[in-house]
């Protein structure tokens, strides 16, 4: 069995992520000095709800290598074989070096 696991940013549905049991390592956003794990702590539509009173753009961070690991180890404690990870571009985001290291 092949285990799907990708970064937050990827943007599929929550029916989509059940259907095919895929996993989410989430990035982070923080939003004038406070952190959230986006799709654990703040939904999209929260989040889009904050930018309108906003006085400094929102900056966003790789998810954490620890985020991939315990991914991949919960898939292998359920007897997944291989692992997809989809990640953004290495060239734009440290979210693919997070999911190596984590390899």
């Amino acid at each position: 069995m092949i285990k799907i696991m990708a970064d937050s940013t990827c943007d599929l549905s929550q029916e989509i992520l059940d259907k095919y049991d895929i996993s989410i390592a989430p990035l982070t956003v923080t939003i004038e000095g406070k952190t959230y794990r986006d799709r654990v702590d703040i939904t999209a539509d929260e989040f889009y709800s904050m930018m309108e009173n906003l006085e400094t753009p929102p900056t966003t961070g790789m998810p954490s290598p620890s985020s991939y690991l315990d991914i991949m180890k919960e898939a292998k404690d359920k007897g997944m074989e291989e692992i997809l990870c989809i990640c953004m571009s290495s060239g734009t985001s440290g979210a693919y070096q997070s999911a190596v290291l984590a390899k």
